[in-house]
C-alpha cells in the first residue's frame, strides 16, 4: 500500500512538472491513500489562474456547473488525480465544500467518479471544535471508484458546548445519506431521518421564493452576513451596510418576511449555508406553500410578523465600535429575546408544510442550547 501525506505544491507543478509519482516514488498507477489539510484562499495571479483553468476541470464554469479557483479545491482535484482506482482521499477543508455554487463543478467530478462520498462538518462557533481551526471546517472522504456516485453521506454541523468531548464525537459521528437532498453546490448538513422528512415537505412546495420575485414588487430586507443563530429579515431598511433588498409579489411579501424569520427557515439556512453568509440562492430555493396561504392565514401571519418586528426593535440597541474604519456605531439586534414570537410564526407556517408535532418541536428546538445563549 502506498500512503502519501500531501506535501506537493500544485502551483509549482503547473509551472514546472517536477512532481511525478513515478520519478519521486516509483509509483506508476497512483496512491492508495492521499491525506491532507490543503491551504485555502491562496492569492493567485492572472497567469496562475489561466494555468489552473487549463489543467483542472473543477476550475471551469459551464452552463451546468460553476468552477472554483480556490486553492483547496484545486488540491482536492489534484489529490483525486493522484489516486489509483479504489484509492481513498481524506482532507480537512473549509465548509464551503458543502455550501457554494462555485464547487458544483468539483461536486460533479467527484459524483461522476466516486461511488460514495462522506462529509462531516464542524463549527468554529461558539468555540472551535478543533483547537487550531479558525474557520468552519469539513472533513471530506471519498473513494475513487471511477463509477457513478450512489450515496453522499453527511453529518449535521457539530458545535462545541460545555460538555464537549472530541474523542466521543469522533467515535459517534452520525452520517445520513443526502444524495437526493442536494442543491447546486450544496450538501445538507444533517444527521437525522426527521430532517430528511422535513426537507421532503419543504422541497414538495412547487412555489419557490424565486417564483415570487417581481421587479416592481414590495421589498423585504435581509442581511447577507452576521446573526450567528438568527437572521434579521424586515420589511423596512435597518441601515446595515450588509443589508440587501429582495422585491416580491405584494400579496406575499410580508408572509415571506415572516417565513424567513422562522425557525424553519433558519434550520434550512444552517444546513445549506456556510453558516456565515446568507446568499440569495438559499433564499430563493426555499419553498412557500402558496396554495395554502389564503387571506385568513396571510392576515394572521402578517399580524404576527408585525408584532415580531416591533419586538426586535424594542430589544435592539445602538452599539459603539472601533472595529471598522467606515462606521463608529451600528444597530444591534437581540433576536433571541423574541424567540416566543418566532415560535408563533412556526406555529402558523409549519402545519402548512405538513409538519407533524414532532417535526415542529424539532424545528423549534434546533440548536436551542446555542441559540438561547447571550448573543454578541
Amino acid at each position: 500500500m502506498y500512503l502519501k501525506l500531501l506535501e506537493f505544491d500544485p502551483f509549482k507543478e503547473t509551472s514546472c512538472s517536477w512532481f511525478d509519482a513515478w520519478w519521486m516514488f516509483g509509483i506508476k498507477d497512483g496512491f492508495d491513500i492521499v491525506i491532507g489539510n490543503p491551504p485555502y484562499g491562496v492569492p493567485l495571479s492572472a497567469n496562475e489562474k489561466a494555468v489552473f483553468k487549463k489543467h483542472y476541470i473543477s476550475t471551469n464554469t459551464t452552463k451546468a456547473f460553476k468552477g472554483s479557483i480556490d486553492s483547496y479545491t484545486i488540491f482536492i482535484e489534484k489529490g483525486f488525480i493522484l489516486l489509483r482506482q479504489n484509492g481513498n482521499l481524506h482532507f480537512i477543508i473549509p465548509i464551503s465544500i458543502t455550501s457554494s455554487e462555485s464547487v458544483s463543478s468539483l461536486h460533479n467530478l467527484l459524483e461522476s467518479n466516486c461511488k460514495q462520498i462522506q462529509v462531516s462538518s464542524y463549527s468554529v462557533r461558539p468555540q472551535p471544535v478543533f483547537e487550531n481551526a479558525v474557520v468552519n471546517t469539513s472533513i471530506l472522504f471519498f473513494t475513487k471508484t471511477n463509477t457513478k456516485n450512489e450515496s453522499i453521506l453527511s453529518t449535521k454541523m457539530y458545535r462545541k458546548n460545555t460538555d464537549f468531548n472530541l474523542q466521543h464525537l469522533v467515535d459517534n459521528l452520525e452520517f445520513i445519506d443526502v444524495k437526493n437532498y442536494t442543491l447546486i453546490g450544496r450538501y445538507p448538513k444533517i444527521s437525522y431521518q426527521i430532517e430528511k422528512n422535513i426537507l421532503d415537505k419543504v422541497f414538495k412546495c412547487q412555489t419557490k421564493i424565486r417564483n415570487l420575485v417581481k421587479e416592481n414588487g414590495k421589498s423585504i430586507f435581509y442581511r447577507t452576513t452576521g446573526g450567528r443563530y438568527y437572521k434579521v429579515v424586515t420589511n423596512y431598511p435597518t441601515g446595515s451596510t450588509k443589508e440587501k433588498p429582495i422585491r416580491l409579489e405584494g400579496k406575499y411579501s410580508n408572509s415571506v418576511g415572516a417565513i424567513l424569520s422562522s425557525n424553519l427557515f433558519f434550520w434550512f439556512y444552517q444546513i445549506f449555508s456556510n453558516n456565515l453568509d446568507l446568499k440569495l440562492y438559499e433564499i430563493e430555493e426555499f419553498g412557500i406553500p402558496t396554495i395554502k396561504l389564503d387571506n385568513t392565514i396571510i392576515s394572521k401571519l402578517e399580524r404576527t410578523y408585525e408584532e415580531y418586528l416591533k419586538d426586535i426593535e424594542k430589544n435592539s440597541n445602538i452599539r459603539k465600535t472601533k472595529k471598522y474604519a467606515n462606521i463608529d456605531s451600528f444597530k444591534e439586534y437581540k433576536i433571541g429575546k423574541s424567540k416566543n414570537l418566532i415560535d408563533a410564526i412556526d406555529d402558523i407556517i409549519c402545519p402548512l408544510y405538513g409538519l407533524t408535532k414532532e417535526e415542529i418541536k424539532f424545528i423549534k428546538e434546533y440548536e436551542i442550547e446555542f441559540r438561547l445563549q447571550t448573543e454578541d
